[in-house]
């Protein structure tokens, strides 16, 4: 069940750039890449491009909010729900 103040944040849709989610979790591109394509880091998906090896990215706001607690807003960072409400950010 969500707090009420969960329930007053709202989220864009948006995709987080993958070296901000490495930043955030202190992992390397290559772990959250990998993550995503075998659907073990809950936080987005991985598209296999048509036959290429290539993936295309996508991270959802609300999804890496709900697994670590961050906000993501454009170029900001925010760690959790007060940080955003008085524009306290993470340096």
């Amino acid at each position: 069940m969500n707090s009420m103040k969960e329930s007053l944040l709202s989220f864009s849709g948006a995709n987080v750039p993958i070296d901000e989610v490495a930043k955030i979790m202190k992992k390397d591109q290559q772990f959250i890449k990998l993550g995503l394509q075998e659907k073990w880091l809950p936080i987005g998906i991985a598209y296999q491009m048509n036959d290429t090896q290539e993936f295309s990215y996508y991270i959802s706001p609300k999804k890496l909010y709900e697994y670590t607690g961050y906000i993501y807003q454009g170029q900001s960072l925010v760690k959790n729900h007060l940080q955003a409400k008085y524009k306290i950010y993470e340096k």
